[in-house]
């Protein structure tokens, strides 16, 4: 009778365990913040990235600080 129990509680983490897996692994993201989203493209490395998340420098674009930091160093 303990088996029993057992092997009902381990089939019941496994099917709780699998199906936060495969909640969290669907994309958060509603459809409208999806088309409404513009990817720049990075000067220094060709990456595209949400507009928000671009950093301006002058007349460049950049994904991160140190793609910024690296192309001024550049001559």
């Amino acid at each position: 009778m303990s088996r029993l129990f057992l092997l009902i509680a381990i089939i019941g983490l496994v099917w709780l365990i699998a199906r936060s897996v495969f909640k969290s692994s669907a994309n958060p993201t509603t459809p409208e913040q999806q088309t409404n989203t513009k990817m720049i493209r990075c000067d220094y490395c060709g990456t595209h990235v949400p507009e928000n998340e671009i950093i301006h420098t002058n007349d460049k674009r950049y994904c991160c600080e140190q793609h910024r930091k690296s192309d001024q160093e550049t001559p």
